[in-house]
């Protein structure tokens, strides 16, 4: 029995004084960086389309990050917040869709607080735990 994966849709918003060539070079290397921390993940396609994606343009900076565990999700979260601290304007869009429902957050530090994007991330973690609990159930 395989164990299912969340697929988080990631936008990145580098800046604006960000040209699109440096906008799709700091793409890859974070990709590169979650693909590292154990994360399976791809640039979305302009006509992909995944459950709950209305609301994220999806562009060149625009990742599909599937999660399998917990802990890749903790060190996917760390990773995207030490990406936007990294340089003053750039912002962050996660959506991902639990028991049918879209959850979105906006994650810059001047908007919302650190703690507010670990909610997010705890919502995650409990239907990752959720996926992991039924698969040992064999439910």
């Amino acid at each position: 029995m395989t164990t299912p994966n969340l697929n988080i849709l990631v936008s990145l918003n580098p800046g604006e004084e960000a040209t699109e060539q440096e906008a799709d070079r700091l793409t890859r290397r974070l990709q590169k960086s979650l693909i590292a921390a154990g994360a399976d993940v791809n640039r979305a396609q302009s006509d992909e389309t995944l459950p709950g994606a209305k609301g994220i343009p999806i562009d060149i900076n625009t990742l599909v990050v599937t999660l399998g565990s917990a802990g890749v999700l903790t060190a996917v979260i760390q990773l995207l917040k030490d990406w936007v601290l990294r340089a003053e304007g750039r912002t962050i869009k996660l959506r991902a869709e639990l028991d049918g429902k879209a959850i979105e957050v906006e994650y810059t530090p001047t908007a919302i607080s650190e703690a507010e994007l670990m909610a997010f991330a705890d919502k995650l973690m409990h239907q990752l735990d959720k996926f992991s609990s039924q698969q040992t159930t064999g439910k």
